[in-house]
């Protein structure tokens, strides 16, 4: 229970001076009762101290502006590696769309699992996405170098018919696992949209990068939805 405390403080100063005597009336003009009015003196206010002018003066603080994201189309800093999140993540689906020249839709799911390896000495994150079509397992391996994101490695394999085969294949030039260059390749910021897709809807952030676009969300370790050329991909699911 908090605590009333009411204080009233109130000073009256009254200067009120009368003087009366009694006597004889010495004829003073205007004192037809015979009695003489002593007039209290003038009393001059009391001098106002001004303001003391030396004292500093507080200045309120200033404000700190909202922070805005970059204008679209412009270098936003954003790597690949602060929207794929591997640290956060043990596995994710997609849901891929891809869309013929006569315009016949081909749908499939890919799964991918994450775990930390080394690939010759360098501390990498090894994906292997898992696909089935038409009797046919293929699981694709890839090496992430943890730091600039960049392919180190990658490889198929396939199993068919009781058979396995395991085929070496080239790192991509291009895309968030290019193996080129030694630094994170950064994003272009493309502004704000609303998208849903089947692991639910989100205000995501849109980024770009050599024509492919992303969509992410700050909640999600992956972008929620991919699209290079005629196939898109949407997640499903995240753990």
């Amino acid at each position: 229970m908090g605590k009333l405390i009411l204080f009233a403080v109130l000073f009256i100063t009254g200067l009120l001076l009368f003087g009366c005597s009694q006597g004889p009336s010495q004829g003073a003009p205007g004192s037809g009762n015979g009695q003489e009015v002593n007039t209290p003196p003038a009393t001059n206010p009391p001098a106002t101290t001004p303001p003391d002018s030396t004292q500093p003066k507080t200045e309120p603080p200033p404000s700190t502006p909202p922070a805005t994201q970059p204008p679209s189309g412009t270098d936003s800093g954003t790597s690949f590696s602060s929207i794929f999140k591997y640290g956060s993540l043990k596995s994710y689906e997609y849901r891929v769309t891809t869309t013929s020249a006569t315009g016949q839709n081909s749908v499939t799911n890919l799964k991918t699992t994450i775990s930390s390896d080394v690939y010759n000495g360098i501390p990498a994150w090894l994906t292997q996405t898992a696909m089935v079509n038409e009797g046919a397992s293929v699981t694709t391996k890839l090496w992430v170098d943890k730091t600039t994101n960049a392919c180190l490695a990658t490889k198929s394999v396939i199993t068919y018919g009781g058979q396995k085969m395991e085929n070496e294949a080239s790192c991509p030039s291009d895309g968030p696992y290019a193996s080129s260059g030694t630094e994170p390749q950064k994003l272009k910021y493309e502004g704000v949209e609303s998208v849903s897709v089947p692991a639910g809807s989100f205000q995501a952030q849109k980024y770009s990068s050599q024509g492919s676009y992303y969509w992410s969300s700050a909640s999600v370790p992956v972008p929620v939805k991919i699209l290079t050329g005629s196939t898109s991909m949407e997640l499903v699911s995240y753990s």
